[in-house]
């Protein structure tokens, strides 16, 4: 679609509303980023990760994979008894491939 600025220069109007759509994607990937959330923190036997549907990683200090799996809409909760004292990261990946990780720390 062609459409005629007031000097009489078209514009490419379909280009225009891609660029739109294709921000409004991006926007809305960041958006469900930003909304990752995991508390408490510190935490002691659990915690709870807040977050769109996705896969969830938890490493260690050292980069050791300790827990990994799939996350629907909902709200999930990770026992963390089984975890020393110290630093701890959640590895958030979106349906959209997006990558985000937080830092969380264990003290009992």
């Amino acid at each position: 679609l062609w459409e005629y600025e007031s000097e009489s220069r078209p514009v490419l109007i379909s280009q225009e509303i891609s660029k739109l759509e294709n921000k409004q994607t991006i926007d809305d990937n960041l958006k469900s980023l930003l909304e990752l959330k995991i508390y408490p923190n510190p935490a002691s036997n659990s915690i709870t990760i807040s977050a769109q549907a996705g896969k969830i990683e938890v490493y260690d200090i050292l980069g050791k994979k300790l827990i990994s799996c799939n996350k629907g809409s909902n709200n999930i909760n990770i026992n963390t008894e089984s975890f020393d004292n110290g630093v701890y990261f959640v590895r958030f990946i979106s349906d959209t491939n997006e990558t985000k990780f937080i830092k969380f720390i264990i003290n009992k």
